[in-house]
């Protein structure tokens, strides 16, 4: 987590060969390839809307969603809650 940026990652572990996406309704959509069975970081950063509200309030509470889309046709769906946080700047 990145307080100053408000962004956060997130680390997935994927067991085969194949491409991942993060997305949800708040934050970027991110893809990745996996190359096989590895740990996989993926950002999470907050869409515009989001980055108003972090900046307002300070966090925000997203959904995202991780799909593993498996070489073999498999596809896995994982759903985290995850709230971004962001310190306000002092004057």
């Amino acid at each position: 987590r990145n307080k100053v940026k408000g962004t956060a990652t997130l680390t997935v572990a994927v067991n085969t060969s194949g491409s991942v996406l993060l997305k949800g309704k708040k934050v970027r959509n991110v893809t990745a390839e996996a190359a096989g069975a590895q740990f996989l970081t993926l950002p999470v950063k907050a869409k515009k809307r989001g980055v108003k509200v972090l900046n307002r309030k300070g966090k925000l509470a997203v959904t995202v969603k991780v799909l593993l889309k498996a070489d073999t046709g498999e596809v896995v769906r994982v759903k985290r809650d995850l709230v971004l946080k962001k310190k306000s700047k002092k004057r």
